[in-house]
């Protein structure tokens, strides 16, 4: 079953900032989920793989209701390559 939730990549909101620096409100698995979502990386590749997916994505249900997080819109238009990654091509070349 595909869950869209999946392929999101989502970030700490200001107050989910504050929250992560803090103890106690959350679960010590909903805290560590609340710090690895720094945006950049899809949500797939953080979930523990110990741990069931449906307890975690209910977390991050949480997190979001929260406002601990957000999901990062995706881009409009794709990234500019930088211009190192285009020297080491064509070094490589």
């Amino acid at each position: 079953m595909y869950d869209a939730r999946l392929v999101q990549v989502y970030r700490r909101s200001t107050e989910g900032q504050w929250q992560a620096l803090s103890r106690g409100a959350l679960s010590e698995p909903a805290q560590r989920l609340l710090m690895r979502l720094t945006g950049f990386t899809a949500l797939a590749d953080l979930l523990d793989p110990q741990a069931p997916a449906e307890q975690q994505l209910a977390w991050v249900d949480s997190l979001l209701e929260q406002g601990f997080v957000e999901p990062v819109p995706e881009l409009e238009t794709p990234p500019r390559s930088s211009s190192w990654g285009e020297l080491a091509l064509t070094l490589a070349h």
